[in-house]
């Protein structure tokens, strides 16, 4: 009874170090499912070396060309538009402010941030281009509101502008003064385009940039500038 015993001992010992191992190679093997896959050649089709050890690997869009192009930008569009829709949080909504109505479109935009929005990170992808839609005042006059122009030029004009560097302290939130806010420039919102206000807010960072706790100024990187 007891060699029975010890028997099954070691064979449960045995599968269980099994076990452990395939768990562990299982999981080892999807993270690395890329490599696995191109070793086992199951990449999806076959690759094509065009120079040195670079390899190129079949498209679902097909060939390189015009057509296949304007596809595959024309689907990125959409991922990003839901990207954007499923992943925005509202955290408040006093007084049901949203959604606008139909006839709330004479508006103005606050912040010196409307003049250059930061569209991507400093990081290594790809440059924005207006072209292809998303441009902030764009976007806005597309769907049918009505920009301040007095205040948009005022902002195009300030000659104040954000800085980010790697070195720091050196950074620079890039808001205006509050004497930029003259009667004139008040008058604009205070008379017309007053529908709704929207103030942006920018602050910038990434690969090699990291955002400094606070500008050159001492104002927190994170928080609303005290001159503006």
């Amino acid at each position: 009874m007891k060699r029975t015993y010890q028997k099954w001992l070691g064979i449960t010992a045995a599968l269980a170090v099994v076990l452990a191992l395939a768990v562990s190679l299982t999981s080892t093997a999807f993270y690395y499912s890329g490599y696995v896959n191109s070793f086992l050649g199951l990449t999806g089709g076959q690759s094509i070396e065009v120079s040195g050890n670079t390899n190129y690997y079949p498209s679902a869009y097909g060939e390189l060309n015009a057509e296949n192009s304007e596809r595959l930008l024309a689907d990125t569009r959409d991922h990003n538009i839901r990207a954007m829709h499923e992943g925005a949080v509202l955290l408040r909504n006093e007084n049901n402010a949203l959604p606008l109505s139909a006839e709330e479109r004479s508006v103005t935009f606050f912040g010196n941030s409307v003049k250059d929005p930061v569209y991507k990170s400093n990081a290594g992808n790809a440059s924005f281009n207006a072209d292809r839609g998303g441009e902030l005042y764009a976007a806005f006059e597309a769907a049918g509101f009505e920009i301040n122009p007095v205040l948009r030029e005022a902002y195009a004009n300030s000659g104040v502008t954000r800085t980010s560097a790697a070195t720091r302290g050196t950074s620079s939130i890039g808001e205006v003064p509050v004497s930029f806010y003259t009667d004139d420039l008040k008058a604009s919102f205070a008379d017309n385009y007053n529908d709704v206000a929207f103030v942006l807010l920018t602050r910038y960072g990434g690969e090699g940039v990291d955002l400094d706790p606070m500008d050159a100024e001492g104002v927190p990187m994170l928080s609303p500038s005290g001159r503006g």
